[in-house]
């Protein structure tokens, strides 16, 4: 019995830590701004992710200065990323459709590091 409640325990934190790295923040550009700057710090195996609206057509450029980091770029709902979006440092290109698009920032090595993305929608 005790083995039972000891699984389920560890089952039920799984599953509470799952859904905190699930977590994505919303890019906000200030009124009459076309570049947003977001400054963060990851840890470990984390994954921050960035959501951010554009529309077809639209120029996209992507920037994260950073060592050992890295993203994917893809459309909300469609995570087979975008042309040249995936494991990159910068991208830029013209945005396929309109909609959300997701920003998944990955560390390549263990420990805390500090990262700059700075996202311009034109």
């Amino acid at each position: 019995m005790k083995t039972l409640i000891c699984l389920l325990f560890i089952l039920a934190l799984s599953c509470f830590a799952t859904a905190q790295s699930g977590k994505t923040n919303r890019v906000r550009f200030q009124r009459g701004r076309t570049t947003a700057v977001v400054r963060g710090k990851i840890t470990g195996s984390e994954i921050k992710r960035y959501r951010f609206h554009a529309r077809e057509g639209q120029s996209a450029a992507i920037n994260l200065a950073a060592d050992y980091v890295q993203f994917d770029l893809y459309p909300e709902g469609d995570r087979r990323g975008m042309s040249g979006g995936e494991d990159v440092k910068d991208w830029s290109g013209k945005l396929p459709r309109t909609g959300y698009y997701i920003i998944s920032v990955y560390a390549m090595i263990k420990g805390s590091l500090r990262y700059t993305l700075e996202i311009t929608i034109r």
